[in-house]
């Protein structure tokens, strides 16, 4: 039981990320998000096309382990190549993390 118990932060769990971007995010047709939890060299990547513009708040659901991650989120803007990028680093433990990225669209 002890070993189960040491073992469950280094198990997946569902987590839910808001990137909001604020009352820009019209502008914006593609998000770019890569992320790599602290200590570890393996990284994650997804990217959100958006055909029609997205809402302030855009929210995804993760698999990964609890723990601290460094978010890089990329922003393409419908103005053409436009690109804007932020960093931020989170404590993921199975909660709501909302990443504010207003400056993405600004």
């Amino acid at each position: 039981m002890l070993i189960g118990w040491r073992l469950l932060p280094h198990v997946p769990h569902d987590q839910t990320i808001i990137f909001a971007l604020g009352e820009g995010a019209e502008r914006v047709r593609q998000l770019e998000v890569q992320w790599r939890a602290e200590g570890q060299d393996h990284e994650g990547r997804l990217v959100l096309n958006f055909s029609t513009p997205p809402a302030g708040r855009v929210a995804r659901q993760f698999r990964l382990a609890h723990g601290d991650y460094e978010f890089r989120v990329s922003a393409r803007l419908r103005s053409g190549t436009e690109r804007t990028e932020a960093t931020r680093r989170v404590t993921l433990e199975g909660n709501t993390v909302t990443l504010r990225l207003e400056e993405l669209t600004q």
